[in-house]
């Protein structure tokens, strides 16, 4: 009698604490939208060059394999496509795109998506993330316009019904394999700061005047900086070089050089990072919107209570 009770009991206890092993993360959003950059691009560009660019060994983005927003997408249990990710190679925060001028900007991939959905769902993730092209290969360095630009997609969307919302600062521009020995290393590493600052005010202020938005920050640039000065904690071994060699690339002679561990480096290419940098962005993401990442835990814990529980059984 007592065995079948204690069997009963360690059963209901069982599902307890296997039910807080269920991530919390599947039902956190509806769905993630996505405006940006190459950071963000996952795939798109890839589809406008008529499957061209990038080539091989990039993976259809700007990198190895998926970029952040797709390992965020996956551990928020969402699925990643291109039919919510409008994020393209280029696109600045404004009009403008630095590959192609056919190309959207990030105002027209927010313009057009709110011209087909003038209302927005609310229980939705929208993403906004850029800059970089404003600033890379001397662009722009009026910060206010850029960061003015994201604030205004921001209350844009929020007109249309959105309330949740995740805006991710700049990496060190200056610090880029392609800009870190460069003269122009130093400005850019400050129009980074710039801009970062400028981006937390005014996130600030939108969070503190607009009644029901939710604005999380993420913050790239102090994970980066800290992947450059604690490289092991994140086992990388090179932090300043590219792992992709594309300076032959032109000469068919000399084809495109790969490193032969991608993931012990911070950047696949001059600009972009690898897929193993992005990875750590989509950990750092889902942290910052206060979700947690499955862990094993509370599965080691139920395991032991479970053993524990099977011992009493058999000592009866």
């Amino acid at each position: 009698m007592f065995n079948n009770h204690l069997k009963k009991s360690l059963s209901v206890t069982s599902f307890v604490i296997l039910s807080f092993c269920v991530p919390t993360a599947a039902n956190a959003f509806s769905q993630a939208f996505v405006f940006g950059d190459s950071l963000s691009d996952a795939g798109r560009f890839f589809i406008a060059s008529g499957g061209i660019a990038p080539r091989p060994p990039y993976d259809q983005r700007f990198s190895n394999g998926m970029v952040w927003v797709e390992y965020l997408q996956t551990s928020l249990g969402l699925t990643p496509t291109l039919q919510t990710n409008f994020a393209i190679a280029g696109a600045t925060t404004g009009n403008a795109n630095t590959v192609n001028p056919l190309l959207p900007g990030i105002e027209q991939q927010v313009g057009g998506f709110l011209l087909t959905n003038p209302v927005v769902d609310s229980d939705a993730l929208y993403i906004v993330f850029g800059g970089a092209n404003d600033y890379l290969g001397n662009q722009s360095t009026d910060v206010g316009a850029s960061v003015d630009n994201i604030g205004d997609y921001i209350i844009d969307l929020y007109n249309a019904g959105a309330r949740n919302f995740l805006i991710p600062n700049l990496p060190n521009l200056g610090q880029l394999p392609a800009t870190l020995s460069t003269p122009n290393s130093s400005n850019l590493s400050l129009i980074t700061q710039s801009h970062n600052g400028l981006l937390a005010f005014t996130l600030s202020g939108l969070s503190q005047n607009i009644p029901s938005i939710k604005i999380t920050s993420l913050d790239i640039f102090s994970l980066f900086a800290d992947a450059r000065n604690r490289p092991s904690e994140y086992e990388f071994t090179n932090v300043d070089q590219a792992c992709l060699n594309t300076i032959q690339e032109g000469i068919p002679a000399q084809p495109i050089q790969v490193c032969p561990h991608p993931n012990e480096y911070l950047f696949w290419d001059n600009i972009h990072p690898t897929t193993r940098s992005h990875q750590l962005i989509g950990q750092l993401a889902l942290k910052a919107l206060g979700i947690p990442e499955p862990s094993s835990t509370w599965g080691l814990l139920g395991l032991g209570l479970i053993a524990a529980g099977l011992s009493l059984i058999k000592n009866r």
